[in-house]
């Protein structure tokens, strides 16, 4: 006995006006979203520790950018009825020495490496 499906029957009811996601779609959602919260975390470590005000600046326009990113991928999350990550802590505080983590050091670990960047970076 041959039992055959037809390729479009659907495996649940779809609800009228309901979209879909396949599970690509869905991991790419919620990795993107988690990928976010990482870096976010990584800002505000950096906004701790950091001591130039132009440097201060540009990280919080980047936080801004993040969280913003962030709110529009929740939006989405929730939309399609998905659990997303774990939400990072609200805030960074530190009792370790602020003078282990340099803007220098903080600028150099975000640039893209290339066989020619110095690491550790030389010290004047």
């Amino acid at each position: 006995m041959n039992l055959t499906i037809p390729f479009n029957v659907p495996f649940r009811k779809e609800e009228a006006g309901q979209a879909m996601l396949n599970v690509e779609e869905t991991y790419n959602l919620w990795d993107l979203l988690n990928t976010k919260y990482a870096t976010i975390d990584v800002i505000q470590i950096y906004l701790a520790f950091a001591h130039d005000l132009d440097f201060k600046l540009l990280l919080q326009k980047q936080l801004k950018a993040f969280q913003k990113d962030v709110n529009t991928l929740e939006t989405q999350l929730k939309k399609y009825s998905i659990a997303g990550p774990d939400k990072p802590l609200a805030g960074i505080s530190t009792s370790v020495n602020p003078e282990v983590l340099t803007d220098e050091r903080m600028g150099l670990m975000n640039r893209p490496s290339t066989p020619t960047s110095p690491w550790p970076p030389k010290r004047k």
